[in-house]
């Protein structure tokens, strides 16, 4: 060991959930540091989209910059590339469930001005940031994390100790299994894509099957793949985003089919398909990605374990985009700062899990609908999509009442929809399944 560092907060993960984290705290005249493995801020995993969810966050609008009100950020809004207005989720028999915002729910932003920004206001305030530090280690004492250990690029060894120590390392947090955190595995998403550059958007037309100003995705095999929810996003400049998410139930599992195969398929349809064919075909692969992404379940109590918290995607994945991140990490530090000064501990703690907990119970009950979704063949598919002659609107931009925001939205609208369907007329036995489901948890007033 070559140096011991003391602090009141270090945070280990330099995204948009740890930056936020350390710059609100040192605002509160804490001394913090920022560790973090990768060599600077804005490097990025190539399969991340890029594309900014407007939600959970609660959103301000100018002229010139949009305003994140629960976190303090802005942003010119000379970084947005492009802008999405909903989702299109398409069925083999060309039904569609379309989800249709009045302002846009996602943004295509320069990720790395982003990140930039952030990191640069987490300086301002005296926050430390160290890159290419890896922590290798916990020191507990009874019980009590104290500190961990950190690994230069060249080897060299580091004890880092402080008061409070926050976990943001992502969805595959080190901290949380040297922590021991015990998590159900809900399964596997095999994730396969690729960014297509020189995609002309003017040349793609809002069809059966396909509209520019949405996302658009499509289930069943049909499109893609078994088991799989593939995706279409423009994100401008030229750039289209073209994923296939497997959902299987473990590691082991690779019933789905071939990941490449089913990103050829859909591939395949998108390049015969009229709406969007021709911009497809003149477009030129610019970058492949494939990985897996475990979907454990969320972190309940994220204050539990003395001495540390886990933030961000570290506790669950509330967004694959970073907006989410930052409305967490702004409220988790009006706790953070009760530990430190040691006053309303208790109290602080106790509202911050029942705020956490509303989006606890609503992604289990998310993953629940998505399984559920890839469980149905191409018929019941189309039974159910058949339901949605109409597009649901949403026409909020400043948030509503539920923290988690436009997508919890977009479901109410879709139960209230389904709630109306006899279900005596139904064909399909798990259609009718679902809709018994949800009119028992209306009864019981749990929707």
């Amino acid at each position: 060991m070559n140096e011991r560092l003391a602090l009141d907060v270090a945070v280990i993960g330099a995204g948009p959930c740890g930056l936020m984290t350390a710059k609100k705290l040192a605002e509160k005249g804490f001394k913090v540091a920022v560790f973090d493995r990768k060599p600077y801020a804005s490097f990025i995993n190539p399969g991340i989209m890029e594309m900014l969810s407007l939600q959970p966050n609660k959103i301000e609008e100018d002229s010139n910059n949009i305003y994140f009100t629960e976190s303090g950020f802005s942003l010119s809004k000379r970084h947005i590339k492009n802008k999405i207005y909903g989702f299109a989720t398409y069925s083999p028999g060309k039904y569609a469930l379309v989800l249709r915002s009045i302002y846009p729910t996602n943004y295509r932003i320069d990720y790395k001005a982003w990140i930039e920004k952030l990191e640069n206001e987490a300086k301002e305030k005296g926050v430390v940031i160290n890159y290419e530090k890896e922590m290798t280690g916990f020191i507990s004492s009874g019980g009590y994390i104290k500190g961990f250990v950190i690994e230069d690029k060249k080897g060299n060894d580091s004890e880092v100790y402080a008061r409070h120590i926050v976990a943001a390392d992502g969805i595959r947090s080190k901290l949380s299994a040297y922590a021991n955190i015990e998590r159900e595995l809900w399964g596997v998403h095999r994730i396969v894509g690729v960014r297509l550059k020189d995609f002309d958007i003017k040349k793609t037309g809002k069809d059966e099957l396909f509209d520019p100003n949405f996302h658009n995705m499509y289930l069943n095999k049909k499109f893609s793949g078994p088991n799989t929810l593939a995706i279409t996003a423009y994100l401008g400049d030229g750039e289209m985003y073209v994923i296939a998410v497997v959902q299987d139930t473990s590691l082991r599992d690779h019933s789905s089919g071939k990941p490449k195969d089913i990103l050829d398929n859909f591939l395949k349809f998108l390049n015969n398909y009229d709406a969007c064919a021709e911009a497809f075909r003149k477009s030129t692969p610019s970058q492949y990605f494939g990985y897996y992404l475990p979907v454990n379940s969320p972190i309940a109590k994220v204050f539990e374990k003395g001495g540390v918290s886990f933030l961000g995607d570290t506790a669950f994945t509330i967004e694959t985009q970073w907006t989410g991140a930052m409305a967490v990490a702004a409220k988790a530090t009006e706790t953070i700062e009760a530990i430190l000064d040691e006053k309303n501990r208790d109290e602080m703690i106790g509202e911050y899990d029942r705020w956490w907990g509303r989006f606890v119970v609503n992604a289990r009950r998310q993953f629940d609908f998505s399984t559920f979704m890839h469980s149905l063949e191409e018929e019941e598919l189309n039974e159910l999509f058949s339901y949605f002659s109409d597009e649901i609107v949403i026409e909020h931009l400043s948030g509503c009442d539920d923290e988690f925001g436009t997508p919890n939205e977009f479901i109410k609208n879709m139960n209230a929809r389904l709630l109306e369907i006899d279900v005596d007329e139904i064909k399909s036995q798990k259609v009718r399944m679902l809709m018994t489901m949800l009119k028992q948890r209306a009864q019981e007033g749990k929707l």
